[in-house]
């Protein structure tokens, strides 16, 4: 099984946020672009102290129509995410 790569976990994450900065909420997503931010800080956060990360909430984050995604589309960077949660599962190994 390959192992996780963390330091790509964090690179695509703050990517993420990076795009999120410049981003308007989705008239289809349940969340905002706040919380999104903040999930995603949180998620840094953890991986960067080394912390249990829960893979599985990440999974979700990136899953085709979600809040991540829906946000996206609307902002024009639907195209870089899937390119990123390409890499982030990737990373997962």
């Amino acid at each position: 099984m390959a192992r996780r790569d963390d330091a790509e976990i964090v690179a695509v994450i703050r990517e993420c946020l990076d795009h999120l900065a410049g981003s308007a909420d989705s008239g289809w997503s349940t969340g905002t672009v706040a919380a999104l931010q903040e999930s995603l800080a949180q998620m840094l956060i953890q991986i960067e102290r080394h912390a249990p990360a829960n893979p599985g909430w990440l999974d979700i984050l990136f899953a085709p129509t979600g809040d991540l995604q829906e946000t996206a589309i609307d902002n024009g960077w639907g195209d870089a995410l899937l390119e990123l949660a390409a890499r982030f599962e990737r990373a997962l190994g």
